[in-house]
């Protein structure tokens, strides 16, 4: 009988070595938008440019790079820099736009942000809205050129380098 209680007993202690407590259970933390910006949104992408004035192309596959870094102006939001902007031999210059706010939707990160820029055409607004999905990124930048009355519309198609 006392042989029977002690495998009784052994046989509990052992089942409870296989259970245990649902707050053992490991959570999967979810990011931030600052730490999914941090780790998978800033690089640099390269890529092509398409340029519209007024409606009409004017330019398509210009190879380009642009790179995104956390914004140091806004929670949520990143820097978009595309350095050394130029078309059809004529230097525009540094498109820089800061904060662009960052958004999540069904796995996929939109930013847009608006700024007024000096460039080699004059004083002009820029808007920016993007998408990134993975790797890829579609840019679109809106850029009024009050001073010859046009509107330059650059759309950017790339993929993370880094």
């Amino acid at each position: 009988m006392k042989k029977n209680l002690f495998y009784l007993f052994a046989l509990v202690c052992s089942l409870s070595l296989f259970t245990a407590c649902s707050n053992d259970d490991d959570e999967k933390d979810e990011l931030t938008i600052e730490q999914v910006i941090e780790q998978n949104l800033a690089g640099t992408y390269d890529g092509k440019l398409a340029i519209a004035i007024n409606g009409s192309d004017v330019a398509t596959d210009i190879a380009q790079s642009i790179s995104l870094v956390k914004s140091t102006s806004a929670e949520n939001a990143v820097k978009l820099e595309l350095k050394d902007f130029e078309f059809m031999g004529m230097a525009i210059g540094d498109i820089v736009v800061d904060p662009c706010t960052v958004k999540e939707v069904a796995g996929v990160y939109t930013f847009e942000g608006a700024q007024t820029l000096t460039l080699a055409l004059g004083s002009c607004d820029v808007k920016v809205a993007g998408s990134i999905s993975g790797k890829n990124i579609d840019i679109e930048i809106g850029v009024s050129v009050a001073a010859l009355q046009q509107e330059v519309d650059v759309t950017f198609v790339g993929t993370k380098a880094n």
